[in-house]
């Protein structure tokens, strides 16, 4: 005879919904299949339930990738607000964590991105931006007021090439209130890898 899966007891449920639902690594939207099984959720109305907080608030999605559908250019916010009239209004407000690029290619690019993850996604904790050129002051200041709009927010995370901060700016940005953590750099030459397969990326963790 068949064991109901209902009939399970919650924690163990729990348990077999992280092994079908949540990725080690970040997903990248628009990017590879990844080997999740989302089809668990469509068995029965309890299951949905229960399993699609797991699924959005225990992973983590990167929408600065192209877009593998499409020859076509997306843009990041583009990709966003896409994936995010998607899943809808309740399973974008179960979003914990998000990447995306540091704005430093388009201006209003941090408003737009940022301002969307603040009115959809109303349960973000934590942000990572990545930086691959160099960032003007403007942006700077810019995207910290943008980010202290965002109640929920918790921890923000950069990514930055090595040379994208000035020393000054460094300084800033370690200067302002929500700061606790320290600018970190791997041993690595610009643009070659080192051992831990960085390309000469600099972290900075702000915890607010």
């Amino acid at each position: 005879m068949a064991l109901r899966f209902d009939i399970l007891p919650p924690e163990l449920r729990a348990i077999i919904y992280k092994l079908l639902l949540v990725h080690d690594d970040i997903i990248c939207i628009g990017g590879r299949r990844y080997c999740l099984h989302p089809l668990i959720m469509a068995t029965g109305k309890q299951i949905l339930q229960e399993a699609r907080p797991i699924l959005y608030s225990l992973n983590r999605f990167q929408f600065h990738q192209p877009a593998l559908w499409t020859r076509q250019y997306v843009s990041e916010f583009e990709q966003m607000a896409s994936f995010l009239d998607l899943i809808g209004i309740q399973n974008a407000a179960l979003l914990r964590c998000v990447c995306i690029t540091f704005p430093i290619f388009e201006p209003g690019h941090a408003s737009c991105t940022l301002n969307l993850i603040k009115d959809r996604c109303s349960g973000i904790r934590g942000l990572h931006l990545m930086a691959l050129n160099a960032v003007d002051d403007s942006i700077i200041q810019n995207t910290h007021k943008s980010l202290q709009l965002l109640p929920s927010l918790a921890m923000v995370k950069v990514e930055a090439k090595r040379g994208c901060f000035t020393d000054v700016q460094r300084e800033r940005v370690q200067g302002w209130s929500w700061v606790e953590e320290s600018i970190q750099y791997w041993n690595s030459a610009d643009d070659e890898e080192d051992e831990t397969g960085s390309m000469g990326l600099g972290l900075i963790e702000y915890y607010l």
